[in-house]
């Protein structure tokens, strides 16, 4: 835990960093809005400087599962790495936005489509953005653009 926490003061500020000049540089080309898929937003901190933050979210036997079949864990090693994270129900309480990932990859891609849908609908309609940075929280880092 202490090696975790020494790394994680290293790497945080240049992962910091590099996420608002990356941001900074979609807005300056006028994306409509950003998408950051990134691990540990809660937990460093990171959502206190976001407008919007969704939260996707499934329930714990099938996050369970979803673990062991893709990485090839036992379930106590499943249980290990969940018990080890921030509480989902916690990211639930401080998201803006839920979205509900208990049904198939299909379910979840309409059901982001008619976000995507809404954030880029309310930038169209002129004036301010409502939704400017999106972070959706997960288990794998990507910049995603919109």
């Amino acid at each position: 835990l202490q090696k975790r926490r020494r790394l994680n003061s290293i790497l945080h500020p240049a992962i910091r960093w590099e996420m608002f000049m990356q941001t900074l540089k979609y807005l300056l080309f006028g994306t409509h809005y950003i998408v950051l898929d990134t691990p540990l937003l809660f937990e460093s901190g990171y959502h206190k400087f976001l407008g919007t933050v969704i939260v996707v979210w499934c329930d714990e036997e099938t996050e369970f599962k979803r673990l062991m079949l893709r990485d090839g864990l036992s379930k106590d090693e499943a249980v290990s790495r969940v018990a080890a994270q921030f509480p989902i129900r916690r990211k639930m309480e401080m998201a803006t936005v839920l979205i509900d990932n208990n049904g198939t990859r299909e379910d979840l891609r309409a059901k982001v489509l008619r976000f995507h849908c809404l954030f880029r609908s309310s930038r169209e309609r002129g004036g301010r953005a409502i939704f400017r940075t999106t972070f959706i929280s997960s288990k794998r880092g990507a910049v995603l653009r919109a």
